[in-house]
């Protein structure tokens, strides 16, 4: 279990219940298998981002609800599983958390209509609040622009810009992480050490996906087919197999100094970055 899991495990076991809760009472039937076939490995994951809804909320000392914290842990665990579809469709992933992803068993027809359901649910649910309502605006637009940029960044000259890359992130895990702070009664911009945590998770993400060490998310297999823009991409002088790998120790090295200190309030995630870091380290050894 995760350290992050470990420390939110009600909250997390909360948001979890209630997304499938909404899954069963709101989805229509023509879609209802659909979604209950991607949701089957909700278990697994870390709880980042909907545990960041919580932790704002406790970090800025708010006096805020519990159940409302819950529901909008909800909003960021449906957006973000909207997101793992698109990015698989997009990707042509063929798994996702241990089975096949599923555009690869119902189609790329159902697999879309169920992400933009998916956010339609979210959107329902703050849909009261015209603050909430534009952040979760913001985030579809972070996420446009983030694919946007990866899709440019495939045909790039390498070695790429770090501030490419970077601005990748900032959008795609970045963007996901300021709607969690936004919800948790953060306001923009990004705070710097959330910012730090979102290029640590979306650069240990992209190393651990070529190491096939603990992934985050993906795999090593779309990354190199499609020539998607990642961190080792920054250090590598071509596409290679062997230049990323050869490229490791560099993008390792240049995550390593967010890791010096755990940022206040974020021990638990630090601990968990930490530890896929040393993963990484240890598999690069291997190899």
């Amino acid at each position: 279990m995760s350290a992050v899991a470990a420390e939110y495990t009600e909250y997390l076991a909360r948001v979890q219940a209630r997304t499938l809760a909404m899954i069963v009472s709101r989805v229509p039937a023509v879609l209802k298998s659909t979604a209950e076939y991607h949701l089957r490995g909700l278990s697994l994951t870390k709880g980042f981002r909907p545990a960041l809804v919580f932790v704002t909320a406790k970090r800025l000392s708010l006096d805020y609800d519990y159940d409302d914290m819950v529901i909008r842990g909800v909003v960021v665990q449906l957006v973000h599983e909207a997101s793992l579809i698109v990015d698989d469709i997009l990707d042509q992933s063929p798994t996702r958390r241990g089975q096949r992803a599923v555009h690869m068993r119902a189609g790329r027809t159902l697999a879309t209509c169920l992400a933009g359901f998916l956010n339609y649910l979210a959107l329902t649910l703050v849909s009261y609040s015209p603050r909430l309502t534009q952040a979760l605006a913001d985030l579809v637009a972070d996420l446009c622009v983030g694919e946007a940029e990866q899709q440019r960044g495939r045909t790039l000259p390498r070695p790429i810009p770090l501030a490419f890359w970077e601005h990748i992130a900032e959008n795609d895990t970045g963007g996901m992480f300021r709607l969690a702070a936004r919800l948790g009664g953060a306001s923009d911009p990004l705070d710097p050490a959330l910012r730090d945590l979102a290029l640590l998770y979306h650069g240990l993400d992209d190393v651990s996906d070529l190491l096939a060490v603990g992934t985050l998310q993906g795999g090593k297999d779309a990354d190199l087919r499609d020539n998607i823009p990642t961190l080792l991409h920054v250090f590598s002088p071509d596409r290679s197999y062997e230049s990323l790998l050869a490229a490791v120790p560099d993008a390792l090295a240049y995550l390593k100094p967010k890791l010096d200190f755990p940022p206040l309030g974020y021990t638990s995630f630090w601990l968990d970055l930490r530890a896929m870091h040393e993963q990484c380290q240890g598999a690069t050894r291997d190899a």
